[in-house]
């Protein structure tokens, strides 16, 4: 049964604090006892709406506000947000899993009038609080940008431009060097001003708000800022670094038992041999018996403890290219883009002629035959999101059951002599596993990061076109505009669409690189990206910070400085990012640049193939391309 954990529900079950009421109907006399929180006491004034930003119920976002006190997480805190202000007919019960936020969530605040925007580097800023960490107050670069509505109601959307740390506290400060457009200054919220012990609380509220905000307060005093100068300040704890990635962890190992245990078999439906001579088949099969842990709306179930539900066996298709030649043969798993599927033939002579195979594997979900279903369940952006994101990880468990059958059962199958019946040209060879690689672009580079970060024995990917930080670059995406009639059709206004995505950020951390920075620290993954500046598709923001999460290097002429992410002559077994431009065109001449017969698609692939040698003679080395050494610039 799926896990229904709604606010009040889940006060019960870990003793929270009880929402506080608003005493609207105080009288200037009356006093509320404020109770000062200890620096390091996480116990948040639970609410279903924030004082600090009274626009609207979940604003300021993310904000502590919205968890409950949940003694047994890592953070000891558990999310608890309500959708009902924003969407009555979303399900947000899938948010009460986390234990923290998304550590690449946009900010929000929303402000009544519109804003100066020449001011907002100066009047916003986010900083490290955790009372016991040797940096605290370093401040985080943000990337900011405003949404304003018909109403003049202006939202400010900062996003953080690196991976927050995990279980840690953080607090966003916006001062009055934050203008109105017309120049004019802006005046903080009652409640603000009772939290920042300004003015005396009216309320219990506000009471409430003042006792938890002392530790803001004292970060404040020590950051030199005068707390009579701040329009919003509020806090926020980010979820443990193992909290996203449990459940594909989980059914990773399930999966891959599947195969190790015989469980899962092999049927080989169809084979081609293609004209091409350096490939000496394509094969079209399925792994079948694999678990399943979604359910009829391509959910994750999850127990009381947040463990993944195993509700069935399903099969897993794939496609494997084997290339001519003798003897045993090295492969590279391959992820689609959106709108693709495992048939995709992308790279195909390329990595054939390099006497590579190629394993294509399905990210369900997000095909030609499911992605605008997939689109469409975004209406209610939790419950959507969360599909989007439980399709994502059932696909990369399954892609690690299909890699380690290649060892095993698909060996098998493959090395066979005959194939569905006929002669197999391929009989006798058998997949070598000593080189571990993925390759994709776009959808296929954005899950390849997750998939070299889950596996500790991927040691080198191929990414061209990847992102991270979902919720930070979607809004911009030629894709999102295509569904954005569909979408807002649900929503109030763009406000709550905005805040909506943001907190949906919170689901799509189990399919996003972000969540892997630690266990790539632990055992790292040599990535090559490439970027395509002015991506419509995958705007470069999504890129560059999946650059900033594997700790890549920037590797050619520099197109547009990244914060994070320092320039490289080449790198030798590390991560490293290209940034290319190309003149424009329609969106996939951009975004798809690499697959293209063009100057810049040839000079893209000139590095993977380059990158992917190097790694086959010992090693990983990525330097720029021939075509472009010095500048990748095909518009100059």
């Amino acid at each position: 049964m799926r896990t229904q954990l709604t606010f009040t529900a889940l006060c019960l079950l870990v003793a929270c604090d009880a929402p506080a009421a608003t005493d609207a109907g105080a009288s200037p006399d009356a006093h509320f006892e404020v109770t000062p929180r200890a620096d390091g006491d996480r116990s948040p004034a639970s609410a279903a709406c924030d004082v600090v930003d009274p626009g609207r119920c979940l604003l300021p976002w993310p904000s502590n506000t919205f968890t409950v006190r949940d003694e047994g997480t890592a953070t000891g805190l558990r999310l608890a947000v309500g959708a009902e202000s924003l969407n009555p007919r979303d399900d947000a019960s899938s948010l009460a899993h986390a234990d923290g936020f998304s550590r690449v969530s946009p900010l929000l605040a929303l402000f009544e009038r519109p804003l100066d925007e020449a001011t907002l580097e100066a009047g916003v800023h986010l900083h490290l609080a955790q009372h016991d960490h040797p940096d605290r107050g370093a401040e985080v670069p943000l990337r900011i940008e405003v949404l304003t509505i018909a109403s003049g109601e202006t939202l400010v959307l900062a996003d953080p431009r690196q991976v927050l740390e995990a279980n840690a506290d953080y607090v966003v400060v916006i001062t009055d060097a934050l203008r109105a457009a017309d120049g004019e200054p802006l005046e903080a919220p009652a409640g603000t001003r009772a939290a920042l012990g300004l003015t005396p609380p009216r309320s219990a509220e506000e009471a409430a708000a003042a006792g938890y905000h002392a530790p803001t307060r004292r970060l404040l005093e020590t950051l030199g800022v005068d707390a009579a100068g701040v329009l919003r300040a509020w806090d926020f704890t980010t979820r443990s670094a193992g909290d996203p990635r449990a459940p594909l962890e989980h059914m990773r190992r399930a999966a891959i038992e599947a195969v190790d245990d015989g469980r899962a078999t092999v049927e080989i439906d169809r084979v081609e041999i293609p004209d091409d001579p350096a490939i000496a088949l394509v094969a079209y099969g399925d792994l079948v018996g694999l678990p399943t842990f979604l359910d009829e709306a391509h959910a994750i179930v999850r127990d009381a403890s947040g463990t993944p539900v195993e509700l069935g066996r399903t099969a897993a298709p794939f496609r494997v290219l084997i290339p001519a030649g003798d003897g045993d043969y090295p492969y590279v798993m391959y992820g689609h883009g959106t709108g693709g599927n495992e048939r995709d033939g992308a790279f195909d002579a390329e990595l054939g002629a390099e006497g590579l195979a190629k394993v294509g594997v399905r990210l369900y979900g997000w095909t030609d035959d499911e992605v605008i279903l997939t689109f469409t369940s975004l209406q209610r952006a939790f419950a959507g999101s969360l599909g989007a994101a439980s399709y994502l990880v059932e696909a990369l468990a399954h892609a690690a059951a299909i890699d380690a059958a290649m060892a095993g059962p698909i060996a098998d199958a493959l090395a066979a002599e005959t194939l569905v019946g006929a002669p197999n040209p391929a009989a006798g060879r058998r997949p070598d596993r000593t080189l571990r690689m993925w390759v994709g672009g776009s959808l296929g580079g954005t899950t390849g990061i997750v998939y070299g970060a889950a596996d500790p024995e991927v040691e080198h990917a191929v990414v061209n076109v990847p992102g991270a930080a979902w919720s930070q670059w979607v809004w911009h995406s030629e894709t999102f505009d295509i569904i954005y009639d569909l979408l807002s059709l649900r929503y109030e206004d763009d406000v709550d669409l905005a805040l909506a995505l943001s907190i949906a950020q919170t689901n799509l951390d189990l399919a996003d690189g972000a969540s892997w920075t630690e266990a790539l620290a632990e055992h790292p993954t040599a990535f090559l990206l490439q970027e395509s500046m002015g991506d419509p598709i995958l705007p470069n923001p999504g890129t560059e910070v999946a650059a900033v999460a594997v700790g890549a290097r920037h590797v050619g002429g520099v197109l547009e400085p990244i914060v994070g992410v320092s320039p490289a002559d080449e790198v030798v077994g590390g991560s490293g990012l290209t940034q290319f431009r190309v003149p424009a065109g329609d969106r996939f001449a951009v975004h798809g640049f690499a697959a293209r017969d063009t100057p810049a698609g040839v000079a893209a692939r000139e590095q993977m193939l380059a990158f992917v040698r190097s790694v086959r003679a010992g090693a990983a080395v990525i330097a720029p391309p021939p075509s472009c050494p010095t500048r990748c610039d095909f518009t100059e």
